[in-house]
């Protein structure tokens, strides 16, 4: 049987998790126990030796995981680290390994199966040589190179900024000052060469429609048409790409992007200069919304001839034209698009009359051509925590790759960080002078560290050999256990991270270091089924007026406004509790109710801890998976988590008639066995798994209490908490091990239960109960039964009595006809016509 490999993504360690994470890590878990449990495989442990000879090692992997792959790590590297350190004063290192301890303790609470031997760290030496051997394979092929780009620079810190250190007003987070476009060189990876691939390969992944097409767009192809046009009075053309065919015969301007290299040419005029660079800077500005930069333009001074037509037409920079639009440079005019016309007249381009249009026989055939609106990846950081670039700036032989030998390069110690300046490590100079590899000359390390997303995008492929101080993975490995049978987490990571992990495993599989086979799935796309959990909200209580959020300190409850839903343990129903109106205690005002995502400034976080210390891991896990489908928006209300009962009855012995118990509860069990194992393995409705789970507990409660000792009820049991299991892991072994306490395997252990079709051939089946064509309730018939005994049995039908009977003399109602339909599957009591 084929391995499965199961993955959530892996967190950040904040130090605390939040409700997202015990949704994702819930959802991950009941499918990681259900699948050990479909493939009767127990949860073992890997021994843990790196020492270990790498062909026992390999042994020891296999033996233990050919079925089940359940891993998890730390996402280690990034700002949040550096910037507790400048805040604490403590090494980030430090923070970090705090922080993983602390969450880790956090997920063994919520009662996870993770194999905590996998575990990997972006942030060791260990894991980040890989990474960095990884670069300079692609640097090798060609992927890697360097470059000019723009940054976000701070010009008080004289530092560069992240882009979520910059505030909505465009200044930065730390010093306050209006961040400034500054060119720096920055390394890139060339993602671009596999631009076909990524976006053809997301026809073979069972994602998320709206994911892939949000790929889709991010790589976003456009065919189109490219033509050079002579700049007027100067010795040199620009080129222009548009995708309406009829463009080229209405333009009355050509449009530029911000970033275009004719901004910076000697060409233009030196009057319009100042502005132009002023606008280009405003358009690039982030504070500024799409709109507002939409409305940003301003003459270059230039003119282009228009190759077809003949006409001049002027060249604008417009905040409209996206600089991934082909070759940044199109065709505008007012008989194209709204927008044009919008532009042309705020900028006074005197707009083309329909019969202007010259009609010419242009043959555009030759000038078809396709662009992507995918950038390379622009890797670097100006940061201190990350994974430092293995690159050596040598004054005689350029820049020179470090010798595969001679990794991981390791981040130096002690290393003072304050958020001012370059990057930290071109401080450390002990650390950035050493020699070059090629002519052993004096030299200087890069002193970049890498985006945090290429830590993150082939962690998948370390999970596999996590102990190997040889190779990144044993080759023989990504064939038996890739692509990832199930890859869970937020469709926040729809994009970047996702679009990155599916370009590296593409190099990877490519290149050799993670080979396939003639016979093996894996071809290079990391993750066969992506399921995308949605958000998790709280609720949140503001000011009608200001908008402004309240603390619950703020708030008293009184009055009904809202019905909510709690869940009683005895009934195993849901019923409405009064809500209550939140009033201001400072103003007396009602406060407006809304449920938000998650968060400090919001004051609706919920800390996972607390509610597991209050209600025990598995309540927990059976209210998050059972309020919403795992895709959709999960609105949090603490009332609504499900108590569970830990322990089953004993019953005397009586006797009683079983028979026809029996039957029933046998089609009851495994109608609940095959709709549990159908939303386990085809749609992941966990919720509707619980509720059938619920709606087999129900009936096993309404039978006598006799039947209890009766060994179908207990089978029946026994298959109850094996499909619980998953859901509620603890309290599913407690029960297990009441019910068998001579059985030596857990619960965890039990094989999931099989369908028997022959209890599912019911000698009976549901009829629809309708009055005049309205349903008023069911029954159940004999199979085969005379029509004639069917219309007598539908007249004891409880629902629908007060329609059968008359109220007042409690007689049967004179119908003008009853009509069986369908071997009884519906029965129509047809209302006699009045004389």
């Amino acid at each position: 049987m084929p391995s499965r490999y199961v993955l959530p993504m892996f967190p950040y360690p904040s130090g605390r998790l939040h409700m997202g994470h015990l949704r994702v890590y819930s959802i991950a878990d009941v499918l990681a126990r259900f699948e050990r449990k479909n493939r009767s495989q127990p949860t073992k442990r890997i021994p843990r030796s790196s020492s270990l000879p790498n062909n026992q090692r390999i042994s020891n992997l296999e033996s233990h995981s050919n079925k089940v792959i359940f891993p998890i790590g730390f996402d280690s590297f990034g700002l949040p680290a550096e910037n507790a350190a400048i805040e604490r004063d403590v090494a980030p290192a430090e923070w970090t390994k705090l922080n993983m301890n602390a969450m880790a303790t956090q997920l063994k609470s919520m009662g996870t199966s993770f194999d905590w031997e996998r575990l990997v760290s972006t942030c060791d030496p260990s894991y980040y040589r890989w990474t960095q051997l990884i670069f300079l394979r692609m640097h090798q092929q060609g992927l890697v190179y360097r470059k000019q780009s723009i940054v976000n620079w701070d010009p008080v810190d004289q530092t560069v900024l992240a882009n979520e250190q910059v505030d909505s007003e465009g200044k930065a987070e730390r010093s306050g000052a209006l961040v400034e476009k500054k060119k720096l060189e920055q390394w890139f990876i060339k993602i671009t060469e596999y631009q076909n691939e990524l976006l053809n390969g997301l026809d073979s992944l069972n994602w998320p429609t709206r994911v892939k097409q949000l790929q889709k767009n991010w790589i976003g192809r456009k065919d189109g048409f490219q033509i050079s046009c002579e700049i007027d009075g100067q010795n040199e053309d620009i080129s222009v790409f548009f995708t309406n065919p009829d463009a080229v015969k209405m333009a009355e301007y050509v449009a530029i992007a911000c970033d275009h290299p004719l901004i910076e040419s000697s060409a233009i005029p030196c009057k319009y200069r100042p502005k132009l660079l002023q606008t280009a800077k405003n358009i690039q500005n982030s504070h500024f919304t799409p709109v507002q930069k939409a409305a940003l333009g301003c003459s270059t001074g230039l003119f282009s001839i228009n190759p077809v037509t003949s006409r001049r037409l002027p060249i604008y920079l417009s905040g409209a034209m996206p600089s991934e639009f082909g070759v940044g440079a199109t065709f505008g005019g007012s008989l194209l698009d709204s927008k044009d016309a919008a532009f042309a007249k705020q900028n006074g381009i005197p707009p083309m009359k329909e019969n202007d249009s010259i009609a010419v026989d242009f043959d555009l055939e030759p000038f078809k051509k396709t662009h992507f609106r995918l950038r390379d990846w622009l890797i670097s950081r100006q940061r201190y925590w990350g994974t430092p670039v293995p690159m050596i700036h040598c004054s005689s032989c350029g820049i020179v790759p470090v010798p595969e030998a001679d990794l991981p390069v390791i981040l130096p110690e002690n290393v003072k960080l304050s958020g001012r300046g370059g990057s930290p490590l071109a401080s450390c100079s002990e650390w950035v002078e050493c020699q070059c590899p090629k002519c052993k000359g004096p030299a200087k390390r890069d002193t970049d560290t890498m985006d945090t997303f290429i830590d993150s995008s082939w962690y998948w492929l370390r999970y596999l050999d996590p102990q190997n101080d040889k190779q990144i993975c044993d080759p023989s490995l990504p064939a038996k256990h890739l692509p990832v049978t199930t890859y869970i987490g937020g469709v926040e990571h729809a994009i970047l991270h996702l679009l990155y992990a599916r370009f590296v495993g593409l190099f990877l599989f490519k290149s050799g270091i993670a080979p396939g086979s003639q016979d093996s799935e894996w071809k290079g796309e990391p993750f066969k089924l992506l399921l995308a959990q949605g958000m998790v909200t709280g609720q949140t209580v503001k000011c009608k007026t200001s908008g402004r959020y309240f603390k619950p300190e703020e708030i008293e409850w009184t009055g009904e406004d809202v019905a909510r839903h709690a869940w009683t343990k005895d009934t195993h129903q849901c019923f409405e509790l009064d809500a209550e109106t939140p009033i201001v205690k400072a103003t007396g005002e009602v406060g407006a109710i809304s449920y938000e995502k998650m968060s400090k400034s919001k004051y609706n976080g919920v800390d996972p801890s607390e509610i597991i210390e209050k209600y025990g891991s598995d309540c927990t896990r059976l209210a998050i998976l059972y309020k919403a489908a795992p895709t959709d928006e999960l609105i949090w209300d603490e009332r609504g988590i499900i108590v569970t009962a830990t322990a089953a009855s004993e019953a005397s012995p009586q006797i009683v008639d079983t028979s026809k118990l029996e039957k029933e509860l046998l089609f009851a069990l495994h109608t609940a066995i095959k709709e549990v194992t159908h939303a386990m393995t085809t749609t992941f409705g966990f919720h509707v798994a619980i509720a059938s789970l619920i709606k087999l507990t129900n009936h096993m409660d309404a039978l006598p209490t006799s039947y209890h000792s009766h060994a179908t009820f207990k089978d029946a049991l026994s298959g109850l908490i094996q499909m619980a299991s998953p859901f509620a892991p603890q309290s599913s072994q407690e029960m297990w091990a009441n019910l068998h306490p001579n059985e030596p395997r857990t619960v965890h252990e039990i094989p999931w239960p099989s369908v028997s079709e022959a209890a599912l051939k019911s000698d009976s089946h549901v009829c629809v109960v309708t009055v005049d064509g309205r349903k008023r309730g069911t029954v159940q018939v004999p199979r085969g039964a005379e029509k004639s005994s069917i219309e007598e049995i539908t007249w004891d039908c409880e629902e629908a009595r007060n329609w059968l009977f008359d109220a007042n003399t409690g007689k049967r109602v004179q119908f003008g006809k009853v009509i069986v339909v369908k071997d009884g599957a519906v029965v129509n009591f047809v209302t006699a016509k009045k004389a």
